[in-house]
């Protein structure tokens, strides 16, 4: 896990606010914005012209978007180097797409979070509860090595391990 901080805009605020609330709505479980933008992240892989994405003003209203003053907001999070790489280089891929020479990466984690939340409304995403399960309790697993003693983990992995197995064997 690496820790990763980027500057973003109210409206990306918005936007991490929506998927949380989207995310969240079948369970009572909160999430964090490491989780939402891994999810998000995970989502969008398959957009392969964001043109419709970046354009898009219909599908998610802005109308009650409070903008707030200054230069952004500073979001700090812990995510995997697989996202953090693959934000960077949508990053590089979104000038394509724009009619700027280039994208900061807070606009990069915008348009990824637009882009998950048009997905998810539009339904051309569809997401394995149990696929989504078992990553969190990956995730946690990774999580967790951090901060547990050596010695400990092997039987947390252990326990998580048979927790796992058993959330597949309810499928």
């Amino acid at each position: 896990m690496a820790e990763f901080q980027v500057r973003v805009s109210s409206e990306a605020i918005y936007y991490f606010e929506e998927l949380k609330k989207y995310y969240t709505r079948d369970s009572k479980v909160d999430i964090t914005r490491s989780q939402i933008l891994t999810r998000a992240f995970e989502e969008t892989k398959v957009i392969t012209n964001w043109t419709s994405i970046i354009n898009d003003t219909e599908t998610i209203s802005l109308e009650y978007l409070e903008y707030q003053k200054g230069y952004g907001t500073n979001v700090k999070v812990q995510i995997s180097e697989e996202v953090e790489k693959g934000i960077r280089e949508l990053k590089i891929l979104l000038p394509n797409f724009t009619a700027t020479r280039s994208v900061t990466i807070g606009v990069a984690v915008k348009f990824m979070l637009k882009g998950a939340i048009i997905l998810n409304k539009t339904g051309k995403i569809t997401t394995d509860k149990n696929l989504s399960t078992i990553e969190a309790i990956e995730e946690l697993k990774q999580n967790l090595q951090d901060i547990v003693a050596p010695i400990n983990y092997n039987m947390l992995e252990n326990i998580l391990d048979s927790f796992k197995n058993n959330i597949l064997l309810i499928k």
